[in-house]
């Protein structure tokens, strides 16, 4: 169970080291498009030198992170469970 929220935790802080910073607006004032492709560099956990790279539309990123916190907040909820 121990291995189970490091391995969430991990995978929650790496998420959030890839995250781009929001985008700016363009200088004719509209918003960046959601269908526009990004590419990240994911490190990989438990090894200091492996990693890929991941490239995904703006709102797929959006929602990763999203099932990736919601992942994270489902594994501390049942660490508390278990107790």
């Amino acid at each position: 169970m121990k291995n189970l929220l490091l391995t969430s935790t991990l995978l929650v802080a790496t998420a959030a080291l890839a995250q781009a910073p929001s985008p700016a607006p363009s200088p004719d004032g509209s918003k960046a498009d959601s269908s526009e492709q990004v590419c990240r560099i994911i490190h990989e956990i438990g090894s200091r030198l492996k990693r890929s790279r991941m490239c995904m539309t703006r709102a797929q990123w959006q929602e990763y992170r999203r099932e990736t916190q919601r992942d994270s907040e489902r594994a501390q909820m049942r660490r508390v469970q278990d107790r």
